[in-house]
């Protein structure tokens, strides 16, 4: 067994969601392939990624937000889409989904603009199926009392059942190809991540003559190192049994993690 980079960030299943997806031609794809009908009715070449940060500095090291705004189909309202992503199973999920929604609104009220409506959508990998009930017993409630009632509903995004079959026919680029791939078998089984990469190897190959293909797969082998009891020898070799360029690329992320485990093991008076 090879050595281990140091695991210790808490959020890196966010850290790499963020990273795959404040690309918006990653967002389109997402959308089209998981979300059809509404992507249907979304001005997709309006997509804009909205750069302020919605969540409060006490909870910025626990959740992460991605805001898009868009155009509704031929209406000139914005549709503010609001993405969250959970890799494990959480309650009141739709809590946390509101406090952003009224963030985003009290935004908009600062900035003198129209209030956006705003689409709350929620990205799972976990496992464990998402809970969404949050306010299952407010609508049992007499219908008198409904109208004061802030419900909303949540748009799905589960990729925890895809198999590599679904992930290769339901999305178009090679980027989100893999990184779908790469999320959905991180959480179980890292092997099958290249088992399945094995059975599509063109998903690799095509990803390496793209422009920052390189950079999604150095991203994810740092992203696999994260995890607990993973050996980053194992991660270049599988690579390297897919396409010899690939395991270049995942080798030079281990040298770098390496060398950045080094310089904080020095830094922390760890090594001499």
């Amino acid at each position: 067994m090879g050595k281990k980079i140091e695991q210790n960030s808490k959020n890196y299943h966010d850290a790499y969601f963020k990273q795959v997806f404040s690309k918006v031609e990653n967002v389109k794809d997402l959308l089209q392939g998981v979300l059809p009908e509404l992507a249907k009715n979304l001005d997709l070449n309006s997509l804009q990624l909205d750069k302020n940060s919605y969540v409060n500095k006490e909870l910025k090291n626990e959740y992460s937000d991605l805001v898009y705004n868009c155009k509704f189909g031929e209406e000139a309202v914005k549709v503010a889409l609001l993405f969250e992503h959970k890799s494990e199973q959480k309650e009141y999920v739709e809590f946390q989904l509101a406090n952003y929604i009224f963030s985003i609104w009290r935004n908009n009220v600062k900035q003198k603009e129209e209030l956006l409506p705003i689409i709350p959508i929620l990205f799972h990998q976990s496992l464990k199926k998402p809970k969404l009930n949050a306010f299952d017993k407010l609508k049992e409630l007499p219908e008198v009392l409904q109208k004061y009632l802030p419900i909303f509903e949540v748009e799905l995004m589960d990729i925890s059942k895809m198999t590599g079959k679904d992930i290769t026919t339901i999305f178009q680029s090679a980027q989100i190809k893999f990184a779908v791939m790469a999320m959905r078998y991180i959480i179980d089984d890292p092997n099958k991540f290249f088992e399945e990469l094995m059975q599509y190897r063109h998903i690799v190959k095509n990803l390496l003559q793209l422009q920052d293909g390189e950079d999604l797969l150095f991203t994810t082998t740092i992203y696999y190192s994260k995890k607990p009891g993973t050996d980053m020898e194992d991660i270049v070799n599988n690579f390297e049994k897919i396409e010899k360029q690939a395991g270049e690329v995942a080798k030079s992320a281990w040298e770098k993690e390496f060398e950045k485990g080094i310089l904080k093991g020095k830094q922390e008076g760890k090594i001499e």
